[in-house]
């Protein structure tokens, strides 16, 4: 598999399979249980998400703890993020050209959030992202020896944007991305940040209110209410 340099985007993805990987992997901590299994209308929360990624992709990698991967036809995840989503990666066929990774948590992207992300990985971006508009004013915390957290800086609210999935990507960049940081044994909380360490273009396509992440129970009330309207 060749890898071109990162940055260097002469030619847009014009060919080849787009595959997703639905990353469900979590314990739940912040959550208090296994949300991705709570039931949302007549199907759980993962569902919907694979239901979606389904529909915009040509396959599917679900990623999900190593206890359930037999049931839920996917494979078995890791401790981090970064590790489950490097699990699904490995998964995926080698000729495929586009990769999203999407969280099983997100149980309210359209196929168009999709389409769009792709679109632009097409065009020629190393990566794509959905966002949204920051509405609160954001600080920059820093912590002194003694423990008291100060306000280090207040970032200008017009540069600042929610970052959501599904995250698409040229194959080669997001696979290069994870093997260096696999050998640096890092971790990211989006694979976003990995192709920008490594310094590809990542564009910001314009994302949804209504693509929240489940991750408090408060958030599952959200969502239930949604299905009901």
């Amino acid at each position: 598999m060749t890898v071109l340099p990162f940055g260097a985007v002469a030619h847009g993805v014009t060919e080849g399979s787009v595959w997703s990987i639905v990353v469900g992997a979590g314990s739940g901590q912040r959550f208090g249980g296994l949300k991705q299994y709570e039931m949302l209308g007549d199907r759980r929360v993962i569902d919907h998400a694979v239901a979606v990624a389904r529909e915009a992709s040509d396959g599917v990698v679900i990623v999900v703890a190593a206890d359930d991967a037999e049931r839920e036809g996917g494979v078995a995840g890791g401790e981090t993020r970064t590790q489950s989503v490097l699990a699904g990666l490995n998964a995926v066929p080698d000729e495929a050209a586009i990769i999203c990774v999407h969280d099983a948590a997100r149980p309210f992207a359209d196929v168009e959030i999709f389409e769009r992300v792709i679109a632009a990985v097409r065009a020629g971006a190393d990566g794509a992202i959905p966002g949204v508009s920051v509405t609160d004013t954001i600080k920059v915390i820093d912590t002194t020896p003694d423990g008291t957290r100060r306000v280090g800086s207040t970032p200008e609210r017009s540069t600042l944007v929610a970052v959501q999935t599904p995250q698409a990507f040229r194959a080669d960049r997001l696979r290069e991305a994870h093997r260096v940081a696999a050998d640096a044994r890092s971790s990211a909380t989006d694979d976003a940040a990995l192709v920008e360490g490594m310094g590809g273009t990542v564009v910001v396509i314009e994302g949804s209110d209504r693509n929240r992440k489940i991750t408090s129970p408060e958030d599952l009330v959200w969502a239930r209410a949604e299905v009901g309207r």
